[in-house]
């Protein structure tokens, strides 16, 4: 993602997200207005490597994005995020080594064609030039989620979290 067409990369997830996340049952279309606006209060907790986008024919079909693990900095600030945690966070954002990848898509018709893999391959070599970041972690993948599991597995990943989902019909 190049943050001087934020614009642009904000239409594009929309686009991807409303297609892609149609389907689920408590989807809600998203805006470009309020991505772009998200987009603008995430770029201290990124660096454009993160966020990496799908193309087939000018058309977006994927993206991938993951943020710095600020709790390795918020850890310390109490819980509080005032002026000089503010300072400390700033001065302190190049020692983060940990990136979180928080949000994954991709539009039904290119799904089940290697796309995913090929996202996370290309943000890892992005982050590979970001030489303080030695390790990403993939947020929440539900374990009724087997095709992730699958794909994660064969790029050798490790399984460090598991995270359980649970539903009771109270009706």
């Amino acid at each position: 993602m190049n943050f001087g067409n934020l614009e642009k990369y904000a239409s594009d997830f929309v686009s991807i997200y409303n297609e892609a996340w149609a389907f689920h049952e408590d989807f809600a279309a998203l805006s470009t207005e309020t991505l772009l606006k998200r987009f603008k209060s995430m770029k201290l907790a990124m660096y454009p490597e993160f966020a990496v986008f799908a193309y087939c024919k000018e058309r977006p079909i994927g993206f991938f994005v993951s943020i710095l693990e600020l709790n390795q900095l918020f850890k310390d600030f109490g819980g509080k995020l005032n002026l000089w945690n503010k300072i400390r966070f700033l001065l302190g954002r190049g020692k983060i080594s940990k990136a979180k990848g928080i949000i994954f898509g991709i539009v039904p018709d290119y799904q089940k064609m290697g796309i995913d893999t090929g996202l996370i391959m290309k943000s890892y070599e992005g982050m590979q030039k970001i030489k303080k970041i030695d390790s990403l972690e993939l947020a929440w993948i539900g374990d009724f989620n087997p095709k992730m599991l699958s794909m994660l597995k064969s790029l050798g990943a490790r399984h460090t979290k598991t995270h359980n989902t649970y539903f009771k019909n109270l009706f």
